[in-house]
């Protein structure tokens, strides 16, 4: 079985380099064992798991997260006005117990208030240097994302491998293409109503938060967010909405079917209405950014 920090090097003799090959693996695997090579401890290792395949989720899993940096329990740093700080906890703290239920990484703390929220308080278990103690955390009308402000976990760190520039090129354009059917995928989610787009839509405020994590998770995530982001910034720019370079192309197309150019006047005024639109949009999602900040 898979536990926390171990590092996955290989699928079926094929080496991994990011968490979407992982994934291609798993769901590639029609429920077949699949042979996973993976470091623990320094030492290398070969294990076989069987991926289950999960009705309500609509895909196959093998039991656990995975990250580019695992984070552990113990606390690196917390801002002072933080709900962490707030309630008594220090850097060096080591949280291993949620409501009395043991947890060994960030990731299980974060799932485990998932899973007793919502509550009026929670305690947790905290290992201070050779101290065992417990330590009530106000949890009344707040989510698990938000009792996590301010705050920041030791990781096991990250391995950095070259894939060659064949490698870097085919990973290159599996990772474009995962990028455009993720967007494609919160479209149509937002599309059909199951996503509401106030909670994937970002600001200056939230994309600096973004960043921020990246920061914290190593240039590689940091580079990867921001090749992201300019992927987002490039398609929306090419959305046929006036005010956007997509509603230029529009309009060339339009005037070319028609055979006569669009008054300039009249164009102009549309692009005006359309980029007024844009900007009060940004203030919108802005204000929900910074409303978030303090939820």
């Amino acid at each position: 079985m898979l536990l926390p920090g171990d590092r996955i090097i290989a699928i079926n003799g094929r080496e991994i380099y990011t968490i979407d090959q992982i994934t291609s693996a798993v769901q590639g695997s029609d429920s077949s064992p699949i042979d996973v090579s993976l470091v623990r401890g320094g030492e290398r290792m070969e294990i076989e798991l069987t991926p289950a395949y999960l009705e309500e989720e609509g895909r196959y899993l093998i039991g656990a997260y995975f990250q580019a940096a695992a984070f552990t329990n113990e606390i690196a740093s917390l801002q002072p006005d933080s709900p962490l700080a707030a309630a008594g906890l220090n850097p060096g703290d080591r949280i291993v117990a949620v409501g009395g239920k043991p947890v060994k990484t960030a990731v299980g703390i974060i799932l485990a208030l998932d899973r007793d929220l919502p509550a009026e308080e929670l305690a947790l278990t905290v290992l201070r240097g050779e101290e065992r103690i417990e330590i009530p955390l106000p949890t009344a009308g707040k989510t698990a994302d938000r009792l996590f402000t301010g705050i920041s976990f030791i990781d096991l760190g990250v391995d950095y491998h070259r894939t060659g520039f064949i490698g870097g090129i085919e990973l290159g354009l599996a990772q474009f293409t995962g990028y455009i059917r993720m967007m494609g995928s919160v479209i149509r989610g937002i599309a059909q109503g199951r996503v509401a787009a106030g909670e994937v839509l970002q600001g200056p405020v939230g994309i600096a938060q973004t960043l921020e994590e990246g920061v914290k998770l190593g240039p590689s995530v940091f580079f990867q967010l921001l090749a992201f982001l300019s992927l987002n910034f490039a398609l929306l720019n090419l959305i046929p909405f006036p005010g956007l370079d997509g509603s230029r192309v529009g309009f060339a197309l339009l005037e070319w079917i028609r055979g006569k150019p669009i008054p300039p006047e009249r164009e102009g005024i549309i692009h005006a209405i359309g980029f007024v639109i844009l900007i009060a949009l940004m203030i919108l999602v802005t204000y929900k950014d910074i409303v978030r900040l303090f939820r």
